[in-house]
């Protein structure tokens, strides 16, 4: 019996709009980096924590059902595994955080970390260079695990290791939580 998959194409016109919505935003991005960057990185980042959970997520999930032997869950498993595409286009506008460190975060001006003796002390975690090296880190590792889960293979040791990977993926986006948000509200 030979079946032949359907590949999903978008209506060309659609295809058009969608394209110049999508200009029209990074438009929109570029006037506001000079009109209000403070404003513009901050919803930049929401944006990005959105786009990185829903990734983080859908790998938990696929993870979790693995670990369980889920057995209902093949029927919807291709749905997550597609949404994990999103970690490398996350881990990309994780990377262009890196312009808008100064308009996000209190601690990347020197001055600020000099007069303040909490900042002061903070200053080997919290600065720019390892802020960067700790995004890379978590989106390499991340997208690495999303990997494995994505093999179809599962033998009593891959579960083992997909065991370790959830505590792994879990702790990584704790972390990153707490880096990328908090230390934004100044608190």
């Amino acid at each position: 019996m030979n079946k032949s998959i359907q590949q999903f194409k978008l209506n060309p016109v659609i295809n058009r709009i969608l394209l110049c919505l999508m200009v029209v935003g990074l438009v929109v991005f570029i006037i506001g980096l000079f009109v209000e960057p403070k404003r513009v990185w901050a919803n930049f980042l929401i944006s990005e924590f959105y786009l990185l959970s829903l990734g983080v997520g859908a790998g938990l999930f696929i993870a979790s059902m693995y670990v369980t032997n889920a057995g209902w869950g093949t029927a919807i498993r291709r749905v997550p595994e597609a949404i994990t595409s999103i970690l490398p286009v996350a881990g990309i506008g994780a990377l262009l955080l890196y312009w808008g460190i100064h308009s996000l975060y209190e601690w990347s001006h020197y001055s600020v970390v000099v007069e303040d003796p909490i900042l002061s002390e903070k200053q080997p975690w919290l600065n720019e260079i390892f802020f960067m090296i700790r995004i890379i880190i978590y989106f390499s590792t991340w997208i690495w695990i999303t990997s494995k889960l994505l093999i179809t293979q599962r033998s009593r040791i891959v579960i083992i290791i997909l065991n370790i990977l959830i505590i792994m993926y879990v702790i990584q986006l704790s972390f990153l939580s707490w880096e990328l948000l908090p230390s934004h509200l100044h608190l």
